[in-house]
């Protein structure tokens, strides 16, 4: 770029592009913002960034974009000629999201049964289950609505022999938006069944209204994804005004950690037994580990949290020093 402003303006619009597909295309709620200078990227004058929280109370960075100024352009002596025929050093931004974002959708939506993908970057938006396969007429008819539906939204009908039960598990666990499900009764009554992945909810629709229901259902799925993160986000945001509240607020919330880290260790030591049971060595081996580093990230998160309660430490969370004065929000 030719100058600061043009840098500085493509900065954040890259930023703002990276908010609007987290937010629109994977449901995902973000906050945007502007690093420190002691967590910025080395070199740059400013970081700008996205943040998103997870649902295990973990904030992720979804994306940067970055401006660096002209201190790169010097270092490598990076040029350009102006209007005027004078030489003048560029002024970069440099911006990108990750495969870091797959992580983020699996923890933002996934549940106990699989994935939860946003319809927008699910690769199957719609699956259709014939019920009953065998009989005549079923497939026949689960073709012809692939055939009507695949005109706008990515369809699969899944005619394997497993049963219907298995089916319906494989596609959950895939994370499908939208299941249907069609059998010789749906047939006779001109009807099927449409199955959210989001919340299980099941509405029976006429045939004739198809191409009408399914992007409304495929909506309410993504606006049902979104307002849930966004509350879950909601009811883990705190407000601090001045430090001494921020502090207690960090170490009452930090007392979740011990209990959740405990329920894994007691969860893992029961598929433990399990697997001892079976003479399986290799996979109790790998569990006894995994137990024993979450016994020490136990007794690690004990020991923080007694620590913080006891003495005047407080919590320096991004290097920040707050005033009183300041309004903080923290995850």
């Amino acid at each position: 770029h030719a100058t600061a402003e043009e840098a500085v303006e493509e900065t954040e619009r890259m930023l703002n592009v990276y908010a609007d597909m987290c937010e629109n295309a994977l449901c995902m709620p973000v906050i945007k913002g502007v690093k420190t200078e002691s967590d910025k990227f080395a070199g740059a004058v400013s970081t700008y960034c996205i943040e998103a929280l997870m649902h295990d109370g973990k904030a992720l960075q979804a994306a940067t974009s970055h401006y660096f100024g002209d201190g790169f352009a010097r270092a490598f002596d990076m040029t350009y000629t102006d209007k005027e025929n004078k030489l003048q050093y560029v002024h970069q931004t440099s911006w990108g999201s990750t495969t870091r974002l797959i992580g983020a959708i699996i923890m933002s939506h996934g549940d106990n049964n699989g994935l939860v993908l946003p319809p927008a970057v699910a690769p199957i938006q719609v699956v259709i289950l014939p019920i009953a396969q065998h009989k005549e007429g079923v497939l026949d008819k689960a073709y012809e609505l692939r055939d009507r539906l695949s005109k706008v939204f990515r369809v699969k009908v899944d005619d394997s022999s497993n049963s219907a039960g298995w089916k319906f598990a494989e596609y959950e666990m895939k994370g499908v938006p939208l299941r249907l499900e069609i059998g010789p009764r749906d047939i006779e009554n001109n009807a099927c069944v449409l199955v959210r992945r989001d919340n299980g909810e099941k509405v029976v629709v006429s045939l004739d209204e198809l191409e009408t229901k399914v992007p409304e259902l495929l909506k309410a799925v993504h606006d049902g994804l979104y307002q849930k993160a966004y509350d879950r986000r909601a009811s883990m945001t705190f407000t601090a005004k001045d430090f001494a509240e921020l502090k207690d607020i960090a170490t009452q919330y930090h007392l979740y950690w011990p209990i959740y880290i405990l329920v894994q260790i007691i969860t893992s030591t029961s598929l433990l037994i399990t697997i001892l049971a079976r003479r399986s060595l290799v996979a109790a081996t790998a569990i006894g580990f995994g137990i024993i580093i979450a016994i020490l990230a136990l007794l690690a998160r004990l020991g923080i949290s007694l620590y913080a309660y006891y003495t005047e430490m407080g919590y320096v969370i991004n290097n920040i020093v707050v005033p009183e004065s300041v309004g903080v929000v923290m995850y």
